[in-house]
């Protein structure tokens, strides 16, 4: 597996990709931003890959949310 960074190119959001070197997905395709909703990856092979919103435009790294840890 290989990780691979994307920046959308209408809205300068950045994404982690995940490619797989062993499964397959449905072929070339495309992938659309969660921000803007313009393409913003496009690609010729039949590798899976999953996206990730890493930043949003303004730079701003997105927050994790975590569980609350129990009070016992």
């Amino acid at each position: 597996m290989r990780i691979l960074d994307v920046t959308c190119p209408y809205c300068d959001a950045t994404y982690q990709v995940a490619v797989s070197d062993q499964l397959t997905g449905k072929g070339p395709g495309h992938f659309d931003c969660q921000v803007c909703a313009e393409v913003a990856d496009r690609w010729d092979d039949s590798k899976l890959r999953v996206h990730r919103l890493a930043t949003l435009p303004n730079n701003t790294a997105l927050r994790v949310a975590t569980k609350p840890i129990p009070l016992v």
